[in-house]
């Protein structure tokens, strides 16, 4: 019971969201996006999300120093 209901609960639309992300920016197939685990999707996504955060404040960092 608890199990269906948690599932439930996950938004189809998040879940190919998720996919989208990993598709498009992190370069997994759909397929390999299909067999992870929510869990392995988040750390991919939080590693992207730092990734852009770092690039955005090296970028910051060299139109300041202009």
């Amino acid at each position: 019971f608890f199990y269906r209901n948690l599932v439930a609960s996950f938004s189809l639309k998040d879940l190919l969201h998720e996919a989208y992300i990993l598709v498009k920016h992190c370069r997994f197939t759909y397929s390999d996006v299909k067999e992870m685990s929510r869990s392995e999707r988040a750390v991919f996504i939080k590693f992207l999300s730092k990734e852009l955060e770092e690039r955005d404040r090296a970028s910051k960092q060299h139109t300041s120093r202009r």
